[in-house]
């Protein structure tokens, strides 16, 4: 369903507009090439320039949060509070505990994979 990926149809709201129509109360995918929509998209560049960033400045297993990320982008606490705020809302940080309030590691690749899961056909 749709609704799991609601964290990023907030963060990108005109993706999901330009991907899907809505026809009697159900997503449909329009015919068009999906991943020049997405790479298009300026919400979308502006993000990979903000988690480009980001990732190129924090190790894997390293334990990071707002504070971090503003001094990696240079942006405001506001800014940087947003940034982590997204990052948790799709799924790419998971909070760490015993690390103190807001603090965050990147989703291992191990995690993401276990972590979907594809209904079987009929």
């Amino acid at each position: 369903a749709l609704s799991a990926y609601d964290g990023y149809w907030d963060r990108f709201p005109n993706v999901k507009s330009q991907i899907f129509d809505l026809e009697n109360g159900y997503h449909i995918f329009k015919p068009v090439e999906i991943k020049e929509i997405v790479f298009a998209d300026e919400d979308v560049k502006k993000y990979m320039t903000e988690v480009g960033g980001i990732t190129n400045a924090i190790d894997t297993n390293q334990v990071f949060g707002a504070p971090e990320v503003k001094t990696i982008l240079g942006c405001t606490k506001t800014v940087s509070k947003d940034i982590m705020r997204n990052l948790r809302d799709m799924n790419i940080v998971v909070e760490v505990k015993g690390k103190g309030k807001g603090k965050y590691r990147f989703v291992y690749e191990s995690e993401i994979k276990n972590n979907c899961k594809v209904s079987k056909q009929k």
